[in-house]
């Protein structure tokens, strides 16, 4: 057998995958599934004061779950609520978008972790020995 591995684009192989997921999709989902939900959809706000950046959160969207990968207030400006006012934004856009849920990863030990559970985000996973050899834990919350 002569089977040769090369690096692809996506064009190359959209007709092989729309074809293959398809069988998949009804495997796993009982029905075939919007190719185009699987698409990420990206969104990031900021805060603002006095013109000045305080604040961002970011992630995407994809079939109905929405990742923050990042969410980070200045030193100066924490425990001020900006924290909380970006999470509320994230909620209400994945909201308007027919999210169903939110997920998020950060460190084992970090303090951000009270900040979460505050907000009602659970606990659902580990990934240990994950980023820079650091062990990490998985939030989520159904919306």
């Amino acid at each position: 057998m002569s089977i040769k591995i090369t690096s692809s684009t996506d064009k190359e192989i959209e007709v092989f995958e729309r074809k293959e997921w398809g069988a998949e999709d009804l495997k796993h989902y009982g029905r075939e599934v919007d190719w185009d939900k699987w698409k990420p959809t990206f969104f990031l706000f900021k805060a603002e004061k006095k013109g000045k950046v305080i604040g961002v959160i970011g992630g995407h969207l994809i079939a109905g779950v929405l990742f923050i990968e990042r969410i980070l207030v200045t030193q100066a400006e924490r425990n001020m609520g900006i924290g909380k006012m970006l999470l509320a934004k994230t909620e209400e856009y994945a909201k308007e978008t027919h999210a169903h849920k939110i997920y998020l990863y950060t460190g084992k030990d970090w303090e951000a972790i009270q900040f979460y559970l505050k907000h009602g985000y659970e606990k659902t996973g580990e990934l240990p020995n994950h980023f820079m050899k650091k062990d990490f834990v998985i939030y989520s919350k159904n919306i």
